[in-house]
């Protein structure tokens, strides 16, 4: 997950276009530059913590998606 994928055939991530108050992007920005990454690398670190910080949330809800799933292919 080292997110390098530049110039490498074949390799690629996904992506998303995203929207942001000026407020947090310039929090991200700054925040950014503070660390010495850059935007994307500081807002996956966020949502990672996050993401971890969450993990039993994260899990029920995974488990939900399925039972609708499950229930949606009947």
């Amino acid at each position: 997950e080292t997110l390098q994928t530049q110039g490498k055939a074949g390799q690629h991530l996904p992506r998303i276009n995203m929207a942001f108050s000026e407020a947090n992007y310039d929090y991200i920005k700054v925040m950014a530059s503070l660390e010495g990454t850059t935007m994307t690398q500081f807002l996956n670190y966020v949502i990672d913590v996050y993401r971890k910080d969450n993990s039993e949330h994260y899990i029920m809800a995974k488990k939900l998606q399925a039972m609708v799933r499950a229930k949606n292919d009947k």
